[in-house]
């Protein structure tokens, strides 16, 4: 739907350069972060202000089927 009004998904936030990816990472939300790297074709390599990358969230909060998803 946000992509239909031309939303950006790979806009990072100011806080700490997140994207909706690392925070469907974050929260373990697996549906998510498929429609965003499939459908979205998101850029999984966008690094936040401590140069993690989505999958780095993913490790660091053990959301083990996440990381599937980069492998």
């Amino acid at each position: 739907l946000l992509i239909g009004f031309g939303v950006d998904m790979n806009i990072q936030d100011d806080w700490d350069g997140w994207t909706p990816l690392h925070h469907a990472c974050k929260e373990g939300n697996l549906e998510v972060a498929k429609y965003f790297i499939g459908e979205c074709r998101v850029n999984i390599s966008i690094r936040d202000k401590h140069e993690r990358d989505p999958k780095d969230i993913a490790v660091l909060w053990n959301r083990h089927k996440i990381i599937n998803l980069f492998t």
